[in-house]
């Protein structure tokens, strides 16, 4: 009986990110009611990101995320913990997505995508 409960204790530990991120929907939606009147705060970015690099790790809505993510966080403390972490995220979103490139051709990269008009991994219409 012991060992049947550990493993469903186990299963539900492995599963528990798969099934919040089959509810991103509903995830999204907090994350960005929550954001309103505060988009230069990185927390409501820092919610989502983790969904998507499970779900999606390297699509566009991840890249822009993440970016949104360390430069909401830049803007309040260059070198804080935050900050770091948005940046180690970021980093790893690109390389999943464009693999080991050089740190000139990773800025290109952020600075391009940068440059559109997005929000919380949406691109603005």
């Amino acid at each position: 009986m012991l060992d049947a409960d550990c493993r469903l204790i186990l299963i539900y530990i492995q599963a528990q990110p798969w099934l919040k991120a089959s509810a991103f929907g509903t995830f999204e939606l907090l994350a960005l009611s929550k954001d309103v009147g505060n988009e230069t705060r990185p927390e409501q970015p820092a919610s989502l990101e983790p969904f998507l690099s499970l779900i999606s790790p390297g699509s566009e809505a991840h890249l822009l995320l993440s970016l949104e993510r360390l430069l909401r966080a830049a803007e309040i403390e260059r070198q804080g913990a935050e900050t770091e972490k948005a940046a180690k995220a970021c980093i790893l979103a690109h390389s999943v997505r464009y693999g080991m490139v050089s740190d000139p051709v990773l800025t290109r990269i952020m600075d391009v995508l940068g440059s559109t008009d997005y929000y919380m991994g949406r691109y603005a219409v």
